[in-house]
């Protein structure tokens, strides 16, 4: 995990919907980050720290990607057309994590 640097720290806001807001139990969190850092490795964290049984998954296996049946919004736009995982965080921004798994 990176070290944080007071003077380039932004707040970012990320709400969970369904199973994800059971998984970890909350509905939101706010995190600081270091200005810079990328999607993935925010997600890295989020899914270390707040994933709940620690087998439950927010990336795949390779931990490249959204596993499946997860949606990353960021701004209320869908990654895949906002710049993907690999973009850099330069200002404060809302993530929403939606699993689109459910029964029938």
């Amino acid at each position: 995990m990176a070290i944080l640097n007071s003077e380039s720290l932004i707040q970012i806001k990320i709400r969970f919907f369904s199973s994800l807001r059971s998984t970890t139990g909350l509905d939101q969190i706010e995190i600081p980050i270091n200005e810079g850092e990328t999607i993935l490795n925010v997600l890295h964290q989020v899914e270390n720290k707040y994933f709940i049984p620690k087998n439950a998954q927010l990336l795949d296996g390779d931990r490249k990607k959204l596993a499946v049946g997860t949606l990353c919004l960021i701004n209320d736009v869908d990654i895949s057309l906002s710049g993907g995982l690999n973009q850099k965080i330069n200002s404060s921004i809302n993530i929403t994590l939606i699993s689109s798994i459910h029964g029938g």
